[in-house]
Order: C-alpha cells, then sequence, then structure tokens
C-alpha cells in the first residue's frame, strides 16, 4: 500500500531529505526541490511498487503527494 511515508522515503532515495512529519501533503514537489527528472524516478518506482501504470497525460496533474496518493489508491 502506498503511504505518505513511503513518497517521502522514495523522495529521499533521489538524494533530498524530506522529514515526513513536517511535509505536508499539499506542498507541491516544485516547492520541496523534486525536479522533473527526480520526479519521474519517484513516479517510476511508485508504478513498479503499485503495479499501476500512469498516461503520460496524467503525469502534469500529479503535482503533490496528495494528489499522488489519491491517483493510486
Amino acid at each position: 500500500m502506498l503511504t505518505k511515508e513511503k513518497i517521502v522515503e522514495i523522495i529521499n532515495g533521489c538524494g533530498l531529505s524530506l522529514d515526513h512529519q513536517e511535509t505536508s501533503q499539499d506542498v507541491t514537489f516544485k516547492s520541496l526541490g523534486v525536479d522533473s527528472l527526480d520526479f519521474f524516478n519517484v513516479l517510476e518506482e511508485i508504478e513498479e511498487i503499485t503495479g499501476k501504470k500512469v498516461p503520460d497525460g496524467d503525469v502534469a496533474k500529479l503535482t503533490n503527494i496528495k494528489e499522488l496518493l489519491e491517483y493510486f489508491s
């Protein structure tokens, strides 16, 4: 199951340092310092975990943790 903590863990695996307790679900990935390459790496790992592929047209709609959690729920 995908959780906020797991998403933060994946983002941290890209070289960023976020604390899941201090990171709001509504803050955008861009404001967290997640660039487009990092985001695609995060998304790729989430797709592997969930077995669900995000169509290219939906990628731009996923701008924060809350939207990822809703998309993959």
